[in-house]
């Protein structure tokens, strides 16, 4: 697992269950967008991630350069959320119709991406109304009241209270849909 955590080793699903069920997020949040886009690009494996419902958009919606809580490591740094992520997203739940709710944190994130991505604000979220803020600049930000940031899941309310975007012009690529 050391191996992984350091970007040293291939994911499998073994380690990453592992991982993301028993280690805090912020220990694994500098490889959160390096998992996810592992998961999105195998039939198999995205089988297996939309029956586990994960805090996605906290995880990979943070700035580059946020510093990693991992406590056995040096001084490992996120590197965003990958452009690719949006079009992985897109292609795999534009055509499904069975999508369980374990999965509506993966939902939440491509709307939020869309969001962006389309120069509007986000839509209320399925995790947490105000999710799809994590992917807009601060600037853009309206002024959220305390109880509104804090419905919905945790990890979401944390960034919003202590008002942490996890956007980046990267986030823009066309990239995403190449």
């Amino acid at each position: 697992m050391n191996r992984l955590m350091a970007k040293q080793e291939d994911p499998t699903i073994e380690n990453v269950e592992q991982i993301i069920t028993t280690l805090p997020l912020e220990w694994w949040m500098h490889i959160s967008s390096d998992l996810l886009e592992w998961a999105l690009q195998d039939d198999r494996i995205f089988s297996w991630l939309i029956t586990r419902e994960i805090p996605w958009p906290a995880a990979v919606l943070r700035p580059i350069g946020e510093k990693c809580e991992f406590p056995f490591k040096g001084e490992l740094e996120y590197l965003g959320c990958s452009p690719k992520i949006r079009g992985l997203l897109s292609r795999r739940f534009r055509v499904r119709e069975d999508i369980p709710n374990e999965a509506q944190p993966l939902i939440d994130l491509l709307e939020s991406l869309d969001a962006v991505n389309e120069n509007r604000a986000p839509r209320i979220g399925k995790t947490h109304p105000l999710v799809g803020w994590l992917a807009q600049p601060l600037d853009k930000w309206p002024n959220f009241t305390t109880p509104s940031m804090l419905q919905g899941d945790n990890n979401v309310a944390g960034r919003l209270l202590r008002g942490i975007s996890g956007f980046h012009e990267g986030l823009l690529s066309k990239i995403a849909f190449e």
